[in-house]
């Protein structure tokens, strides 16, 4: 899914500046910017500096709130607050620096009173380190976060609206972690919360959550549906959310993706163009936008004509010069990405080729810039130290050995510490490491003698049970030669029915041994026997068998049972139940209720002599088959 995208909570610049804003505006908002970005890197006397230069016009409540940040000591949490809202796109070294700034100045209030604006700083960092990858940082936060909101009463209003907050961090967290269920029921709750507390803020806030769920699990119409909800909550806002610019990226990626909505991408486009807050954040969009346009496509001319351009070479010529000064690598290389698809779609393979050697060149670029902006910002770091170290060094030279000493002392003694116990932890490390190994290995013979002994078993058992069948079929042999001995016919007959119901429990054996599983699957079973049956009583031509009976596994205690039950009524079906006319045998085996099975033998016989009572019957075979269905 190329622009369907999941954008975690991010923290847009505010809408300072519009399209028409003039050249003295437009210097003043970039010192402005400058101030920010010298507060980042812990410059703060460049910074104040650079904020005094600002024409007194335009010096509003976010310029009194800077310029109180350049001395962090007397500054607010309000005035932190607006630090925080006010940042742009950063790079990895500025966000780490600005981070490291805010935690060492901004300390957890004392009095007994909520206060948001702390809450509001906590997620903001905390959204900031989880951003960069640092997810150690971002956790500390958001556990000092719930430390302070667990003494107040969770009732509260404020308390509620930073509990909500709060959860987003928990939302992102599953988000990362690909827990959609979990992801899902939290931002609905958090929805729920924030309509609650009336706070179209945080209304907004967990929307935009729920549509990164909805964004990884490709339900492209509820995504899009949500973040149409989302924008008309915010448009007519004279103050957008933090999520404005971010929610309306969601949208055109969304409509990009569907297809067919070109008209709103247009208008979505003209919007963040006409904020120069995020103008430069467009140009990748548009980018994007002419890439994806189908060949002929009305728009591609409009994006050219609105760039007072002619062809897409031009265009990103001057895509390329409005995007380099305002963005940082980072952002540029998305411009350039974007240009590489659209020329590679329009079949310019060498300007493709060229434009991602471009990006390459790029991505090398920034981890240089990114590694000599750290060195200059820990070298300025470092000279303002040295120059505390030189101060503190003439008032107090009488005591700067004894110092050194002591810290040297300190120093010596918590490495000695410190060696100790990574010792003590690699000893014991390893100890757990054989003993886990060790405990490994036994339960792996034990596991494969247990295996063993399984499979053992199950060849034994098989084994009996042939040896059980070998019995049986020898028990009907020794009937079969006696019973040709014998001249009463009623004798005869009691030891054909003998051999007919030794016969049955001899196939019963003889199934459990040839299926590995141990089962009799009564279908094969019921079938077989009702054959020999047929055969021995010699099946007529007018003879229709019809069995309805499922591939079922019994056990061996139902097997037999079941079995003498069938032998006892197909033989006596085939005895005395049938006529000279059509005969007819049915057997079948249905589940009834309860996971209950009924066994029915049928035949077209004349049936049971009126008054019949099968319960006072005397024949050995119906008083068989009453007492093994009672079992």
């Amino acid at each position: 899914m190329r622009n369907l995208l999941v954008f975690f909570c991010c923290l847009s610049c505010p809408f300072l500046l519009f399209a028409q804003a003039n050249e003295e505006q437009i210097s003043d908002s970039k010192r402005f910017a400058q101030a920010l970005r010298l507060i980042n890197l812990q410059q703060l006397d460049s910074a104040r500096s650079v904020l005094q230069q600002m024409s007194p016009e335009v010096r509003d409540q976010d310029f009194h709130s800077i310029m109180a940040i350049t001395k962090p000591e007397s500054a607010s949490y309000s005035d932190f607050k607006t630090f925080l809202l006010l940042q742009g796109n950063l790079t990895a070294t500025e966000t780490t620096s600005m981070t490291e700034f805010v935690l060492q100045h901004v300390k957890t209030p004392v009095d007994e009173t909520f206060n948001y604006d702390y809450a509001v700083i906590g997620w903001m960092l905390t959204t900031t380190m989880r951003n960069v990858g640092d997810m150690d940082g971002a956790n500390h936060v958001f556990e000092e976060q719930l430390k302070y909101y667990e003494r107040f009463d969770p009732n509260e209003q404020n308390v509620v609206k930073a509990g909500i907050l709060m959860d987003f961090h928990r939302i992102v967290m599953a988000l990362i972690q690909r827990d959609a269920e979990k992801g899902m029921s939290l931002s609905q709750d958090c929805i729920e919360r924030s309509k609650a507390v009336n706070d179209t803020n945080l209304i907004i806030g967990s929307l935009y959550h729920q549509s990164d769920f909805l964004a990884a699990m490709r339900r492209l119409d509820d995504y899009i549906k949500i973040s149409e909800e989302i924008y008309e909550l915010d448009k007519d806002r004279p103050k957008k959310s933090t999520y404005f610019v971010s929610n309306l990226v969601h949208l055109i990626n969304g409509y990009s993706f569907k297809g067919g909505f070109e008209d709103k991408v247009w208008d979505l486009l003209q919007t963040i163009y006409s904020v120069r807050a995020s103008r430069s954040s467009s140009y990748s969009l548009f980018a994007q936008f002419y890439g994806d346009l189908p060949a002929e496509n009305h728009y591609k001319q409009k994006i050219l004509d609105f760039f007072n351009v002619d062809n897409l070479q031009e265009f990103e010529v001057e895509l390329k010069q409005l995007a380099k000064p305002v963005l940082d690598n980072n952002n540029y290389y998305h411009v350039l990405n974007e240009l590489s698809q659209a020329m590679a779609a329009e079949g310019f393979v060498d300007d493709a080729m060229r434009l991602k050697s471009e990006c390459i060149n790029l991505i090398q670029e920034t981890y240089s810039e990114d590694l000599a902006q750290s060195l200059a910002s820990f070298q300025t770091r470092e000279a303002v130290k040295l120059k505390e170290v030189e101060i503190e060094n003439e008032r107090e030279k009488a005591n700067l050995e004894r110092d050194k000493a002591n810290l040297y002392t300190v120093i010596a003694a918590l490495a000695g510490l410190l060696l100790v116990l990574v010792i003590v932890i690699l000893v014991r490390k390893s100890r757990q490491a054989k003993a886990l190994t060790e405990s490994s290995e036994q339960l792996r013979l034990q596991r494969d003698e247990i295996t063993e002994r399984e499979a053992e078993k199950a060849l034994l058992l098989k084994e009996v049970h042939h040896r059980v069948k070998n019995n049986f079929q020898i028990v009907s042999s020794l009937l079969e030669l006696q019973s040709k001995g014998i001249e009463d016919e009623k004798a005869r007959e009691l030891a054909e029915e003998g051999k007919n119901r030794v016969k049955s429990m001899a196939l019963i054996h003889q199934r459990l041994y040839q299926n590995d599983d141990l089962l009799i699957y009564f279908d094969e079973y019921i079938d077989k026997l009702v054959k020999e049956i047929s055969a021995m009583y010699g099946t007529k031509e007018n003879t229709e068998i019809d069995l309805k009976v499922p591939k079922l596994g019994f056990d061996v205690d139902t097997a037999i049972p079941l079995g003498l039950i069938v032998n006892e009524l197909v033989t006596n079906a085939f005895k005395y139940g049938f006529s000279d006319t059509q005969q007819q045998l049915k057997i079948s085996l249905d589940q009834s209720e309860n996971d209950l099975y009924r066994l029915t033998v049928k035949d077209n016989g004349a049936g049971l002599a009126p008054g019949f009572d099968v319960t006072k019957a005397r024949r050995l075979g119906l008083r068989l088959v009453r007492r093994l269905s009672k079992q």
